[in-house]
């Protein structure tokens, strides 16, 4: 379980790190694909690459696994992605396409995810090599299983370091989908005081994925909090799908210094 929580939190990192609209001389669009077909079923992804800079780039395309399911642990990345041009030259202020086939296996279920992986240097004379991402994700018609579950919440006060007197507020979410396709989900907290009337609700700005049978930790922060010392509930939810909504109760209590418990 640990493990699959820190895979979680890892592809999340990736996805930070990599999914920009542009980075290090180049950007790419979209910034994803989704394609949804039916077992055996055919496809394909064209992805758009510019070079910003002022010398031409010479790139290499590879894809790797992205949130690989159980069930489709034994399926090879290349025996469902396919690219046609796999290195390229783009020159300066130039665009150049490149695309993916994709071939559903028969097997598969759920979903088959890709990061697209675009390597490269950025100057001829540099010893720097740059690995640029992007995601391919390939929905399966018919085989999906799209649930989740909320397993716990902690709540916790930050002093800021800047200004003592301010106190932070962290609602560290734990979730697990448990179902096969990657969630984008809606997430946010209301906090209430003892007798069930909401003082504020909090959303979170730009949630990350969380793929199949992964874990992952939401964090919704409330700067500069107010609260008398008192008891209060907290409400988390995580939507998952289009009328799919997970939701969990906390009680938690303010101290005579301000502080979450």
């Amino acid at each position: 379980m640990r493990k699959n929580k820190a895979v979680g939190f890892a592809i999340a990192l990736l996805l930070l790190v990599c999914c920009t609209t542009a980075y290090a001389g180049i950007a790419v669009t979209p910034e994803r694909h989704v394609l949804e077909l039916s077992p055996g079923e055919t496809g394909y992804a064209e992805y758009q690459v510019y070079n910003s800079g002022n010398e031409p780039l010479e790139i290499t395309i590879a894809p790797e696994d992205l949130g690989k399911i159980s069930e489709n642990k034994d399926i090879d990345i290349n025996s469902w992605t396919k690219i046609k041009e796999a290195k390229i030259t783009v020159e300066p202020g130039g665009t150049k396409p490149f695309k993916v086939n994709v071939t559903v296996p028969k097997n598969a279920v759920g979903e088959l995810n890709s990061m697209l992986y675009l390597t490269y240097k950025e100057q001829k004379a540099s010893i720097l090599i740059i690995r640029y991402g992007v995601p391919l994700y390939v929905l399966i018609k018919g085989t999906e299983n799209i649930s989740a579950q909320i397993k716990s919440v902690a709540m916790l006060t930050q002093v800021n370091p800047v200004f003592p007197l301010q106190k932070d507020m962290i609602i560290a979410i734990d979730v697990e989908n448990t179902g096969n396709r990657h969630i984008w989900p809606k997430v946010w907290a209301e906090i209430s005081d003892k007798n069930a009337k909401t003082i504020k609700r909090i959303d979170l700005a730009k949630p990350w994925p969380v793929f199949g049978e992964q874990f992952y930790t939401y964090a919704i922060r409330w700067d500069n909090y107010e609260l008398v010392p008192g008891e209060y509930e907290c409400a988390v939810f995580f939507g998952y799908d289009k009328d799919k909504t997970a939701e969990i109760k906390k009680q938690f209590v303010i101290n005579m210094e301000g502080m979450a418990q």
